[in-house]
């Protein structure tokens, strides 16, 4: 290993490496807490062993070249190892501080002459931290509101805080023998920019404090200074000449690419996204301006349109069912490849990005989190949407997301007639879903035929309406062929309590499923709910003395039983809790609570003065009929 890797050290002071960017369109800064540990593991098994050399990993870069495409000497993108080298360096400002802080606080207890190899290794880091002209090592462009400040504050020793800053005035406040650069530090990033950029959920601060609570607790053990410098300087040593690495650097990024491109098909952990982006970013011709543009559409997407929160890789993979048919899991790479290769140009990318997947991020974004204020003309699209949500499944998607494709946009030129024959679509898909979910069948002919017929919608004006129609006459013959109808489960299923045992989520659909029958079209946006269990899950026998006289088995049977159950918000159930029948029957009238019955047969009112085990089926058959009569 040692005849092609490199240490650390050798590779940053090397000419070749005097400045090292991390692009815009680098992911940011994500090592969570499992990495770094893994990384405080590494180091102290190679602080601990003097021959004990640690492979680092391929440090891949890109040369950096000007506007006129010349390359510009000892300037470098790092595309591969960003995050192990931002760590590196993170932690390396960490010794420097803790070094001169020691020094700093030793108060003349050792010798000039011995403190001498302990302010030879703080330079030793400072010529990483910083370049032979006084620049900062190592620069992002990823973040500008504060990943940038946050890494060149780091790197910054106390000797050049800023003049009027608040950590050189914590610097200079703290007494002789009191230095403390770490709390100046963290201080002043806490206040940067009046803590508008929220530091405390930044990851990189998050590892900055990790880092530092690492090297505090072991110096914590250590009995003298000098014994905690040693610590440090063997720390550095280790960082810097027992961390090997191998650089690669790579003349263009079309080659870049290429190269993640050949790691993918090595199974090695990059993931479809990235690819697809990196697909994206070498569109062949196009110069780092329109490169940049092609990467700010992106983070549009993949940042403010749907951040974290969201499933991106199942996004992307329903993004393209909705207009090209099925795919598998492991083909949405390929796929995606194959696909964008059309879009061969800059015109053709961005028109892709801008008018095609950001019109989709909308789409998908008001499936799985919908906002009533996107469906302003038609609150009974918002509960459809909402209603399909009842089910937990996803193979709906793709068909949802085609019609919402066109939907959204034109949504203040669609009229009723056609408001009409979306839900009539979107009805007709939880026909099937809901049937799926309630017969515990397998749902793979859905996964395939719903990318067809999603595909087979033209969101074009002049077509739309008819291949909208000829869409849902498609889903309802497939409920008829595959059974799926829920006019067609048989009542036992709903009237057995084992349906609902496990599976809260199956009584919110079967109850949610009635509410929407009832209340949609009243203008109402509603949402699924909270199950509300009128008999608690957990019985106490002094507030149910009928109950407690009962076997677990019949208890469980009435608790579990559909006739039990209501919706209401979460808040409010937290607040009804385990209480007593007649102090819910109050509760229940001055709070939201929807009863499937309440409005028909009235079982749960002031006609019913105990809730008992026949109450209890006879509301889970009166459910089973209401459900069939709805949903013939």
């Amino acid at each position: 290993m040692s005849n092609i890797s490199a240490t650390l050290e050798s590779i940053l002071f090397s000419s070749d490496y005097k400045k090292i960017f991390i692009p815009s369109f680098q992911r940011p800064y994500s090592w969570g807490k499992s990495e770094i540990a893994d990384y405080q593991s590494d180091l102290e098994k190679i602080i601990d062993s003097d021959d004990y050399d640690h492979f680092f990993g391929l440090l891949v870069f890109v040369q950096k070249v000007a506007s006129n495409g010349q390359p510009l000497k000892g300037q470098k993108d790092v595309i591969d190892g960003q995050q192990r080298f931002t760590t590196t360096i993170i932690t390396l400002s960490i010794i420097r501080d803790l070094i001169e802080d020691l020094l700093d606080n030793d108060g003349g207890q050792f010798p000039k002459s011995q403190k001498q190899q302990f302010i030879n290794t703080a330079s030793r880091i400072l010529n990483v931290l910083y370049n032979k002209d006084g620049e900062f090592r190592l620069v992002t462009e990823n973040e500008s509101l504060f990943e940038n400040e946050f890494l060149e504050f780091i790197q910054t020793a106390a000797f050049d805080y800023p003049k009027g800053s608040l950590a050189l005035s914590l610097y200079d406040d703290q007494g002789e023998g009191e230095k403390n650069s770490y709390i100046c530090k963290e201080q002043h990033l806490l206040n940067f920019k009046a803590n508008k950029s929220k530091t405390r959920d930044k990851v990189s601060y998050k590892n900055f404090k990790l880092m530092h609570k690492f090297f505090d607790d072991q110096l914590k053990n250590l009995p003298s200074t000098v014994k905690k410098l040693d610590y440090l300087k063997r720390a550095t040593e280790s960082i810097l000449s027992q961390f090997r690495i191998i650089p690669f650097t790579v003349d263009s990024y079309d080659m870049a690419f290429e190269y993640f491109e050949v790691l993918n098909d090595r199974g090695l952990d990059v993931s479809a996204l990235d690819l697809i982006k990196n697909n994206c970013l070498k569109t062949p011709g196009i110069n780092n301006q329109e490169r940049e543009d092609i990467f700010n559409i992106w983070t549009e997407i993949f940042s403010n349109k749907l951040d974290h929160t969201y499933n991106l890789f199942q996004f992307v993979r329903y993004a393209y069912m909705s207009q090209h048919g099925h795919i598998t899991t492991k083909q949405v790479y390929s796929k995606y490849q194959k696909m964008l290769s059309g879009h061969s140009t800059f015109v053709k990318m961005m028109d892709f990005l801008q008018n095609n997947l950001s019109v989709s991020a909308d789409s998908f974004k008001n499936i799985k989190k919908p906002l009533s204020s996107s469906f302003q003309k038609d609150s009974r699209i918002f509960n459809a949407i909402n209603l399909l949500n009842s089910t937990k499944t996803v193979q709906w998607h793709s068909i949802v997301l085609r019609v919402l494709d066109y939907y959204l946009p034109n949504q203040q030129n669609v009229s009723p007639k056609l408001c009409d024959k979306i839900l009539a679509l979107f009805e007709e898909l939880f026909n099937i879903t809901f049937t799926i979910n309630l017969v515990d069948k397998v749902a793979n002919v859905l996964e395939k035929k719903f990318p067809e017929i999603a595909m087979s919608i033209n969101i074009n004006p002049n077509d739309f309406e008819n291949t909208l129609e000829n869409a849902t006459l498609a889903v309802k013959n497939l409920s008829i062929t595959e059974d799926l109808r829920i006019s067609l489960i048989d009542d036992q299923t709903i009237l057995n309590h084992k349906t609902f045992r496990k599976k809260n989520d199956l009584a919110t659909m079967v109850i949610f499923a009635i509410q929407y029958k009832e209340e949609s079209r009243k203008g109402i946006n509603l949402v699924t709910t909270s199950l509300e269990h009128t008999l608690p899950q957990t019985i106490e026998s002094s507030k149910w003395p009928v109950m407690a006289s009962m076997s677990g088995e019949e208890q469980e049977k009435a608790i579990y039983s559909i006739g039990n159950m209501m919706l209401t918000h979460a808040d409010n159930n937290s607040k009804i809790g385990n209480k007593t029948f007649d102090e819910k029957k109050t509760l229940y009238k001055s709070r939201k609570i929807y009863d499937p019955l309440t409005d028909n047969i009235r079982l749960f009112n002031q006609n019913v003065n105990e809730w008992t085990p026949d109450i209890i089926e006879l509301r889970a058959k009166s459910i089973a009929t209401k459900l069939k009569q709805l949903y013939p």
